[in-house]
């Protein structure tokens, strides 16, 4: 799950650079160079990644009570499951990860290149590497949805055949000490 919001984001911040690549063609002809340019978009991905780790973190413990509470009909023991902190701190750190790396990704637009063909026409770009990128991003989502979509199938026939198992009722078992 984790993986899939991280390609989303990636998605989002790799779309919002390809729509930005009029403004970065601009800061680039203006005399921003590559550095400059490549710490807009940090900016932009860690507020966008923090943003998403701090409210993961924040909503993880209410979430698991609430799970708790439904999967209690069920079985005693889930009233027990608890969040584990440093699972919560290594999400953290990976959302943080994930968000240096993604500044990136995007080609930005050089210097030297000349920025007026892409500014006179208005609208985005999208280069055969940066096509390269979104179709990547889309395939791995795609993959790991079903992978999880996988998993999810399991766990629901794991827990449908554990709820239609005959484990015996205290009546059968008082009723086999008798007899």
């Amino acid at each position: 799950m984790f993986v899939i919001a991280c390609s989303n984001v990636a998605n989002l911040i790799l779309a919002r650079s390809v729509r930005r690549e009029s403004e970065l063609a601009v800061r680039a002809a203006l005399g921003a160079g590559a550095g400059a340019l490549r710490r807009t978009l940090l900016a932009e991905s860690l507020v966008l990644c923090g943003a998403g780790a701090v409210l993961g973190v924040l909503l993880a413990s209410p979430f698991v009570t609430v799970v708790g509470r439904y999967a209690a009909r069920f079985s005693v023991r889930a009233l027990d499951v608890t969040v584990d902190s440093s699972l919560l701190w290594v999400g953290a750190g990976l959302a943080m990860a994930a968000a240096v790396v993604l500044p990136f990704v995007p080609r930005l637009p050089s210097t030297q290149a000349s920025a007026g063909c892409g500014l006179a026409t208005g609208s985005a770009r999208i280069t055969p590497g940066t096509n390269r990128r979104l179709r990547a991003f889309a395939m791995t989502q795609v993959a790991f949805s079903f992978v999880l979509l996988a998993g999810a199938v399991t766990l629901l026939a794991a827990l449908v055949a554990m709820q239609e198992a005959h484990t015996g009722t205290t009546w059968d078992k008082c009723w086999r000490l008798i007899s």
